[in-house]
């Protein structure tokens, strides 16, 4: 009998670590804030329920900073969970007093976006997960990417389901390259 919950067997299958509100709000605080407040675009590319943006509303609603549209429209996340997507739009709701742009918190895989989101702030926590722990039909997906921006030794080794990467490389590289603006800063928390 499978006793893992439906929130727990995503945790495993896509290695979800959710990040403390605390730990988010720390590093928001202290290394993107104030570039947030003087017109810096943000993206969390693995957003889970939005940690990482909410961190940046509650620091403006504590600091009596108004969360004007503007400001707001310029804080973007992309989940691969629709159940996480809608969290976090009725956490917002609820605990913001403000509707969040529909199009700024989507569900999506990071790694197949129709249109890329460029950011200048790149912020977040991916998921903690070896290639060789993936379910087989997202390994055979996302195999060329590993390839791609040269995250393994040696191809056959992947090819084969043996490569030992994590996912959260694969995450880091591909946005670095695809959604980072010129001159950009990134933050991530990564497994060692």
């Amino acid at each position: 009998m499978n006793t893992l919950s439906l929130a727990d067997n995503y945790k495993r299958k896509f290695g979800a670590v959710f990040t403390p509100s605390k730990w988010a709000d720390k590093l928001v605080e202290k290394h993107f804030f104030k570039e947030w407040l003087n017109g810096a675009s943000v993206l969390d590319p693995t957003a889970g329920e939005g940690v990482f943006l909410k961190s940046f509303l509650k620091i403006a609603r504590r600091q009596g900073i108004e969360l004007t549209n503007e400001r707001v429209s310029r804080l973007y996340g992309i989940e691969l969970n629709q159940e996480y997507v809608n969290n976090f739009y009725k956490a917002v709701a609820t605990e913001f007093s403000i509707e969040f742009p529909k199009l700024n918190f989507i569900r999506g895989d990071i790694f197949f976006q129709e249109k890329e989101i460029k950011a200048d702030l790149l912020i977040g926590n991916p998921p903690w997960v070896n290639f060789t722990d993936l379910e087989e039909t997202y390994k055979e997906k996302t195999k060329h990417l590993y390839i791609q921006f040269g995250l393994v030794k040696n191809p056959k080794d992947l090819l084969l389901g043996n490569a030992r990467t994590d996912i959260a490389t694969l995450v880091i590289a591909k946005v670095l390259y695809s959604n980072l603006n010129e001159n950009g800063k990134a933050i991530f928390f990564l497994p060692l």
